[in-house]
């Protein structure tokens, strides 16, 4: 079962609640957002970092936004247009709404003192780049995992 799997709140209004805590209660700046067609990010200046959060978004022609499963024959049964839509916006919601709760709890962990604001955050940083820290090591630690070898972990200048 998803997070808010059954949220009525709409995506926008949910964009808008991130916004108002990263700004508002966090002190955050530049805070923007975007859409795609596959995702969405959420980016925002927070205590000298820029920070971003990617949530992918089910495309509208997934098999989960396309099709549904027959319970009698559990065999997956085609959606018309108007009900793909609706679960493609249903999903969406409920992606959105967990990316605000994961938000949220990071920030409070940090507020509180549970974690620091660098090692909350480390993964979402955006390097000089563009890159995030998570894309930027995320191979080589995945890497180090399966040859028992340490990473590098090198970032290099920046330069380009």
């Amino acid at each position: 079962m998803a997070y808010a799997e059954n949220t009525s709140v709409p995506t926008a209004r949910t964009r808008q609640e991130i916004e108002e805590l990263v700004l508002n209660r966090y002190h955050g700046e530049n805070f923007g957002s975007i859409v795609r067609n596959d995702g969405a990010a959420i980016v925002f200046d927070l205590k000298g970092r820029r920070i971003r959060f990617d949530v992918p978004l089910p495309a509208r022609d997934a098999k989960e936004v396309t099709h549904r499963l027959d319970g009698r024959s559990k065999r997956y049964m085609p959606r018309t247009p108007i009900q793909a839509g609706a679960e493609w916006e249903r999903l969406s919601r409920s992606r959105w709404r967990a990316l605000l709760l994961m938000i949220k709890a990071t920030l409070e962990a940090v507020e509180i003192g549970i974690v620091t604001f660098e090692d909350a955050m480390l993964p979402y940083t955006v390097l000089p780049n563009g890159a995030t820290v998570a894309e930027q090591i995320g191979g080589d630690v995945a890497k180090a995992y399966l040859d028992h070898t340490m990473p590098t972990l090198a970032l290099g200048s920046g330069k380009r």
